[in-house]
């Protein structure tokens, strides 16, 4: 399989190489941008490139090569303008927020849960867990009707599944019927993993890690459920949270029938050609606008079913479960979804279940302080990380490939792994901190910084691993891609519900996050190592599945 330099093609400009992933210009002098028709270089690395004969590069407002290619069709997301790519974003973000903040509002209220149905409270997170164990499999069934059909379409039909879902769950008479309800309303799961799947379809190379980042914040202010949920919780009864998140989905419903265009796009195979003549001078070509878009087109994109969106290749049954799991034997994929695993279950989700009950037995919180305590912290610790995050490791990318048309060296895609390291030391440290802080604690402050802490390093590691797998090695699989994250993070969020507590009240809190703090360190090396050989490792595999 051939190296995927950074995000895209490999490209010469003044005579030396420059790499972008497959693409190359050779020899490019100071003239006048022209038509393109002597053949030179293959291009078979970006999907994107539909020119066969004739075809002029579009370019961005220094000049570089747009990554991807837009193509002719205004039904191409790339092709939207501006205003409506980050309107886009918006809805997707605010779904993917508003679909895990309908997953956690209940978590507040265990207290109430134990005490109606007469069980423990540990037993009264079994509905949780039945949640994300669902939540695992959901994606992995939902996901392939929305490649080959449209992602509006399953979009629109799982918000509404949940909120029906919610709706009869807030009803239940006994917890059994909680569980399985509470555990059918996680058909939202698939939004959340298109959403972080359509942003490649949506902005070219140099604008994805602010995308990225900036969707992963805003599905971050799900920790501000436990504030409200708490608070519903304590004043109007647990049931009361179903029903407000079931509204929240109702509400997104009818947002994404009248406002949200569809994400899917198939481009081009990845054998075609681009003739790119010797003497084109890519810093003097007219940098690319957008076409405005008409209102017939923009109706068009609001269709549920568009042929000229969908591949001609329907839903195989290997593509529900054989398709995502043959992904895991590439590293740059593996490796990166097993560190946004351990550090969305020990870094967010640990800490947002051992504190409150560590804080209503310490100091004697409710709900709504639980929630608050809890869920402030991880969101501004989000938003730092996110400061430090998405726009850093984009200015990175952009620096780097306005160096390499001078120098001549070659960018690749674990450029962007730069922006690893400063989290992957910040999730350790901040685990310890909570450990210590929560076993020893006669203030909840300490806890509470501790948190944030670690959520600053969580934001960084995630939202550089989203950005690298899923839109700079392989964009055209990140749907797939996606959802390997969302499922390894399932499974490690899912077990750590049944140890977490009896371990940590076992051997002391202390000790049980210093544990975690080292099997973070050991799966982050993977990272790290990609850092080195990940581009190697990339050039050696074996040809991505179709």
């Amino acid at each position: 399989m051939q190296a995927t330099s950074l995000l895209g093609p490999d490209a010469r400009l003044n005579g030396s190489s420059v790499g972008f992933s497959g693409f190359t210009f050779h020899n490019l002098k100071a003239e006048k941008p022209r038509e393109l028709d002597t053949p030179t270089a293959q291009m078979t690395s970006d999907p994107s490139i539909t020119h066969k004969n004739k075809a002029s590069l579009k370019v961005d407002k220094d000049g570089l090569p747009l990554i991807p290619q837009p193509s002719a069709s205004p039904l191409d997301p790339l092709n939207y303008p501006n205003w409506l790519k980050y309107w886009t974003l918006l809805e997707l973000s605010l779904l993917a927020f508003v679909s895990s903040f309908t997953g956690a509002i209940i978590n507040p209220a265990v207290p109430e849960l134990a005490h109606e149905f007469g069980i423990s409270p540990h037993v009264a997170t079994y509905q949780s867990t039945a949640y994300i164990g669902l939540s695992a499999v959901v994606s992995l069934i939902l996901i392939p009707f929305a490649n080959a059909y449209g992602h509006r379409m399953i979009f629109i039909l799982a918000s509404f599944l949940t909120a029906v879902f919610l709706i009869i769950a807030a009803e239940s008479t006994s917890f059994g019927m909680l569980i399985i309800f509470r555990g059918l309303s996680a058909f939202h799961e698939v939004n959340i993993v298109l959403g972080v799947a359509a942003i490649p379809n949506i902005f070219f190379v140099d604008q994805r890690g602010r995308a990225t980042g900036f969707y992963i914040f805003v599905h971050q202010l799900l920790h501000l459920s436990p504030v409200i949920g708490g608070y519903i919780s304590f004043r109007l009864g647990w049931r009361w949270t179903l029903r407000f998140g079931a509204i929240l989905q109702g509400f997104m419903v009818s947002v994404l029938i009248v406002l949200l265009p569809d994400t899917l796009f198939q481009r081009p195979d990845t054998n075609v050609t681009l003739d790119v003549r010797h003497d084109l001078m890519i810093s003097d070509t007219k940098p690319y606008q957008p076409p405005r878009m008409a209102l017939s087109t923009y109706l068009r994109c609001l269709r549920l079913v568009d042929p000229e969106r969908m591949p001609k290749q329907g839903v195989r049954f290997s593509d529900i479960f054989l398709r995502p799991l043959r992904l895991l034997r590439y590293p740059s994929i593996l490796l990166p979804a097993l560190s946004n695993a351990v550090v969305t279950s020990f870094g967010t989700y640990g800490p947002s279940v051992i504190g409150p009950s560590q804080f209503t037995e310490i100091f004697k919180f409710n709900s709504a302080q639980n929630g608050l305590a809890t869920g402030l912290s991880i969101v501004i610790g989000s938003f730092i990380g996110e400061l430090l995050s998405g726009w850093v490791t984009d200015l990175l990318i952009r620096r780097a490939r306005a160096k390499a048309s001078k120098s001549g060296e070659v960018v690749q895609a674990e450029l962007r792994l730069r922006g690893f390291w400063l989290g992957a030391v910040i999730v350790p440290l901040g685990l310890l901190m909570f450990g210590f802080t929560i076993q020893y604690a006669d203030t909840p402050i300490a806890p509470c910084i501790a948190i944030g802490f670690t959520s600053i390093g969580a934001q960084i590691v995630t939202g550089v691993c989203y950005a690298y797998s899923c839109n700079d090695c392989y964009p055209m699989q990140s749907s797939d891609i996606s959802q390997i994250f969302s499922f390894f993070k399932a499974l490690f969020t899912l077990s750590l519900t049944f140890y977490e507590v009896p371990l940590a009240r076992k051997i002391g809190y202390q000790w049980a996050f210093t544990a975690f703090a080292l099997f973070c360190v050991i799966i982050f090396s993977g990272v790290v190592t990609l850092v080195f050989k990940g581009a190697k490792w990339r050039e050696n595999a074996p040809n991505m599945p179709s």
